[in-house]
């Protein structure tokens, strides 16, 4: 699937509606990245099984991706918001404003 045609899970935008938005796939986890990964999930799915390694596997190899809406400007390493700090996690206040 190209770039422009995946849709952000949460809010279903995707490049195709908005060329400034980028999208972002799910961590994957392991042992460094456990706390990141259950809030990605938590994120998106609070009323699932958010917390199970096994939950957070299938989330990543689903190819399951947020845009750039749901982070702060902070969660960038860039300006332009290409691409995400290693910590970046989506927050509940970007949806407010969005």
């Amino acid at each position: 699937m190209k770039e422009n045609e995946r849709k952000c899970y949460k809010c279903g935008f995707s490049p195709a509606h908005d060329r400034n938005i980028t999208m972002h796939r799910f961590p994957k986890p392991g042992r460094t990245n456990s706390v990141r990964c259950e809030l990605w999930a938590k994120y998106c799915f609070p009323h699932e099984s958010w917390w199970s390694p096994e939950f957070q596997n299938n989330l990543h190899s689903r190819h399951l991706m947020l845009c750039t809406k749901h982070f702060k400007k902070s969660s960038f390493i860039d300006n332009f918001g290409k691409r995400l700090v290693k910590s970046a996690v989506p927050d509940e206040e970007c949806d407010k404003v969005s």
